[in-house]
């Protein structure tokens, strides 16, 4: 350490040598005229609007959401649309803000092929698609089933999620 302190004076003492500074001299030194470049940060996420894998959480203001395909099915006689192959969707909604929310503010949009077509939702007498009515306090968790039709043979699907301030997407293929 005391090498690099010396070193780093006989430099600077050099330096002065060199440049011919003078603390005699009555003219001030020229304003230096360097500019400064931007310093680059990382490119900021905004809250709630990202592209995930399926089974990854996405978390905006304290709520935390997943979303991941459980499974394919066809929809039943009683189910909007009837008799269509769907993928079931599980979804998990963690409360983790200071102030209560609505889960049925939660909505969804499935797309299919590479993002090219809307899905539609399905709804009916099972599980599905029922929106929770609930209002989540701080710290409770709600488990929703959702369901978007995608074909068979039909792998690519995306989720999008809206809800208060922010949307986020998962992404991914279904088997």
């Amino acid at each position: 350490m005391k090498k690099a302190i010396a070193a780093a004076a006989a430099v600077a003492v050099t330096l002065l040598t060199l440049v011919g500074c003078s603390t005699a001299s009555a003219e001030k030194p020229a304003p230096s005229k360097t500019t400064k470049l931007p310093k680059k940060s990382a490119p900021k996420k905004e809250g709630g609007n990202e592209v995930v894998d399926f089974g990854q959480a996405v978390e905006h203001n304290g709520v935390r959401v997943s979303i991941k395909p459980v499974k394919r099915a066809v929809s039943g006689e009683f189910d909007q649309p009837a008799g269509k192959g769907y993928v079931e969707l599980a979804m998990s909604v963690r409360n983790g803000a200071k102030q209560q929310i609505d889960a049925s503010q939660l909505t969804i949009v499935c797309t299919i092929n590479e993002g090219q077509d809307q899905a539609e939702e399905v709804f009916g007498a099972s599980k599905l698609g029922n929106y929770d009515a609930r209002i989540l306090l701080p710290g409770q968790t709600a488990e929703l089933t959702r369901g978007c039709v995608v074909p068979k043979g039909e792998q690519d699907l995306q989720v999008s999620a809206q809800g208060g301030e922010g949307t986020a997407m998962w992404k991914g293929t279904v088997k």
